[in-house]
């Protein structure tokens, strides 16, 4: 039986956004994660509303997981158009950024 990990969630708004340039920052995002050794990228859902990315972060390895996927969504002009959340083992959806964030996070599927 395999345990469960902790997740990130990179999810844009569909109707904000190209999903051309979304699905060319997911390649350059893999590249950037796989350079860092901080994660790997497992690839994406599209839903009704959203676009999201999911990335599984290395073990002792979630910040600096994190401050990469920020560096290339600000690199991008995208990090104002992002949320990212972190989905705990047990399944629990935190949203990291943007901070203080107080909406629900909805996985738009």
């Amino acid at each position: 039986m395999s345990k469960r990990k902790t997740t990130l969630i990179v999810q844009f708004q569909k109707a904000e956004n190209n999903l051309d340039e979304l699905f060319a920052f997911e390649n350059s995002l893999a590249q950037g994660i796989e350079q860092s050794r901080s994660g790997i990228l497992d690839g994406n859902d599209i839903g009704n509303t959203t676009y999201n990315i999911y990335v599984f972060p290395k073990s002792g390895r979630l910040g600096p997981c994190m401050e990469n996927i920020k560096m290339w969504l600000k690199a991008k002009k995208l990090l104002e158009k992002t949320i990212i959340v972190r989905v705990t083992p047990s399944g629990k959806a935190i949203v990291d950024f943007p901070e203080g964030y107080e909406g629900e996070f909805d996985y738009g599927i």
